[in-house]
């Protein structure tokens, strides 16, 4: 394998030099990928299920909204679009029809699946860039798709094990990663596995009906597919029992006992019942012949029938009835009730976090870490210049895009808990959650959880926490982050380093299992993919050392990134970024690949910024009116990637050209 791969230069532009001697056709930076994008007409679930030799790039791939549709985007796909996708087939378009679109506004809409509701599927590898094999293909309900793949088998295997599956009864995110490991048996990825993701969305799923299902993801794994296949069958253990996500009948488990707390609650049951309850009054948790007909009276009494089983709708009226009754008594029973017998609960959304601002960098992001499995989805709400919200405990985290507009419009961190609490009245007692927006202004809020629970919130920093060893877990948050103020670390580099001194002071009560870092910076050029405001994006689902991997993750992404182009300034160095420019210069004209002071004699680019390399890049900044120092820093770097889109004059130099072609690619408007 080549030496580190870069993931800025070509990430999601799926752009490869002029010249196949400068870079093979199988590097490991390139934005390649398995995916594929479904739809269960039995279920109404929409989901993807991707994976690459690239690191951590689920969040690059999946594209999905309940009732509408999935995306999914790589090879050059112009990922930043994916919402916009949904909106479209929201709005009614076709998948054919949101290609069509993307073709207009694209000149080469790189690697896609796309399924809507209905079942319509379409594929496209559009890039002339997509390396060997690439291809798809499509079905009735799903579509597959990839590039710089083992062979046309790996799609084959997607289609065949997918369409095999249908009308098996089996739930969409089990056929999803069954085509996917079906794929991968055939070769999958040419170059490999490191990251994978399998996202899966339904109407009136998951927590507080905000239709997320399943997602799962995991980031630097040379196993990466079976890694995912661990995760999704911990998944299945973990919401088996959680209220909702099953029918509750002769069974046991920490839903059951739930159930018996809440049926005491709304007078169905009592608490001195020993079949119930055991001698200190905890809930046994066992769903025998008492329990049944406590619930079969509830459901007589509420309409719902009389079977002896409790199903998603009688949960859901009880949780409705229990937020009912704790209007006007000054803190919501509801959350009491539900967990007054787990303490603590490893099934209780609790973690702790901290989201903060960076004043000189305007860097804005979130760390936290949770003994709840996979619980980032829930909990990580960023937007560059704008700010951080992060929600826990029992917070309407459903509203979290909602409150950054508001945020977005003005509002201030305060106002926004004001308008939370007008909305959801005492329900909102149950809610934990950290806001700072990018004036440095903060609050931070918990409710009446279990444990120890607590916050801490000052200039460009909140942090607060459920379930927790003790109040020096917020004070390690805090005074971490307050010392390394004004320090020069990346904003990612101080959020790791309170969460991991408030882990050392005990952090959540329960243990570890979930961890995130996501960092967002509004940036001329961009810092992230194809020039967003993703910066860093890391995460973990499932470990007992989850904030230690965590690092390890940030760690590993800093060595990667070190060497991407516009990272640093390149003068006088060596790596994988000096390659990419040598490359760059090949393309526009400055270098020949049959200069051996910048290239061997395989073609292959030395990545050293020598004297040879130096002249040439002075000659393309002055070219271009960009200074004449031989150094490359972010602006020439996105002077170049800007270039090899079309979007800038192609302006060769005659030095170092002879039998070579020069060419310049097609321009256009290309909107950003």
């Amino acid at each position: 394998m080549r030496a580190l791969w870069t993931l800025v230069a070509l990430f999601g532009l799926g752009i490869a030099p002029a010249f196949s001697q400068v870079d093979a056709t199988r590097e490991d930076h390139v934005m390649g990928s398995l995916g594929i994008a479904a739809y269960d007409p039995e279920t109404g679930e929409v989901g993807v299920a991707c994976a690459s030799r690239v690191f951590a790039v689920g969040y690059v791939m999946a594209h999905v909204r309940a009732g509408v549709g999935a995306v999914a985007t790589m090879g050059g796909a112009p990922y930043k679009d994916g919402p916009l996708m949904l909106d479209w087939m929201e709005d009614g378009a076709t998948p054919d029809e949101v290609l069509e679109r993307l073709r207009q506004r694209y000149d080469h809409i790189g690697q896609m699946s796309i399924v809507d509701a209905k079942g319509r599927s379409v594929a496209a590898t559009e890039n002339p860039n997509l390396s060997d094999w690439n291809g798809q293909r499509i079905g009735k309900n799903y579509a597959a798709s990839g590039n710089i793949l083992a062979g046309p088998g790996v799609v084959a295997g997607f289609g065949d094990s997918f369409e095999s599956t249908a009308g098996s009864g089996l739930p969409l995110a089990e056929r999803l990663m069954r085509a996917l490991e079906a794929a991968t048996r055939a070769g999958g990825d040419a170059r490999g596995q490191m990251g994978a993701v399998l996202q899966v969305y339904k109407p009136g799923a998951g927590y507080r009906s905000t239709g997320l299902h399943v997602d799962l993801r995991v980031d630097d794994s040379p196993h990466a597919v079976n890694e995912l296949r661990d995760h999704y069958e911990r998944w299945k253990v973990e919401r088996a029992q959680q209220y909702g996500s099953r029918m509750i009948q002769q069974t046991r488990g920490n839903d059951v006992a739930r159930l018996q707390n809440w049926l005491v609650e709304l007078g169905y049951a009592e608490s001195g019942d020993s079949e119930l309850f055991d001698a200190s009054g905890k809930p046994r948790g066992i769903f025998n012949d008492a329990t049944a007909a406590a619930v079969v009276a509830f459901k007589r009494d509420h309409d719902l029938g009389e079977g002896k089983s409790a199903n998603r709708e009688t949960v859901i009226k009880m949780i409705s009835l229990l937020h009912d009754r704790s209007r006007g008594r000054g803190s919501s029973s509801f959350w009491k009730v539900a967990d007054a017998s787990f303490e603590p609960d490893p099934h209780r959304i609790s973690s702790l976090s901290i989201a903060g601002y960076d004043s000189e960098s305007g860097e804005v992001g979130i760390a936290m870490a949770s003994r709840f499995f996979a619980v980032a989805p829930i909990a990580v709400h960023v937007r560059a210049d704008v700010g951080a919200v992060a929600t826990m405990g029992g917070s309407p985290y459903k509203d979290a895009n909602e409150m950054l507009d508001w945020l977005e419009e003005g509002e201030t961190p305060e106002g926004v808990i004001e308008r939370l609490r007008d909305r959801y009245g005492d329900q909102w007692g149950g809610g934990q959650i950290n806001i700072v927006d990018v004036q440095g202004r903060s609050i931070s809020a918990t409710g009446t959880e279990s444990m120890w629970k607590g916050q801490r919130y000052g200039k460009n920093y909140a942090t607060s926490g459920n379930i927790l060893a003790g109040p020096e877990v917020v004070d390690g948050f805090a005074d971490t982050f307050e010392r390394t103020e004004g320090s020069g670390m990346p904003l990612a580099e101080r959020l790791l380093a309170a969460l991991a001194a408030a882990d050392r002071a005990g952090g959540d009560a329960r243990g570890r299992m979930g961890a995130t870092l996501v960092v967002k910076k509004k940036r001329p050029g961009g810092l992230g993919p194809q020039n967003t405001d993703d910066y860093v994006n890391l995460r973990i689902d499932n470990s007992t050392r989850a904030i230690h991997d965590l690092e390890n993750l940030y760690y590993r992404w800093r060595s990667i990134r070190n060497q991407e182009p516009g990272f640093r300034v390149m003068g006088q160095s060596r790596g994988e970024d000096v390659k990419w420019l040598q490359a760059s210069l090949v393309e526009f004209g400055y270098l020949s690949p049959d200069n051996r002071a910048a290239f061997d004699e395989d073609g292959n680019a030395r990545g050293i910024l020598n004297a040879t390399t130096a002249n040439a890049l002075a000659r393309y900044k002055n070219d271009r009116n960009l200074g004449g120092a031989p150094s490359a820093g972010l602006e020439v770097v996105n002077a170049m990637r800007r270039e090899r889109l079309g979007l800038l004059p192609h302006v060769s130099s005659p030095e170092d050209t002879e039998g070579m072609i020069i060419y310049q690619r097609n321009g256009g408007d290309v909107p950003r």
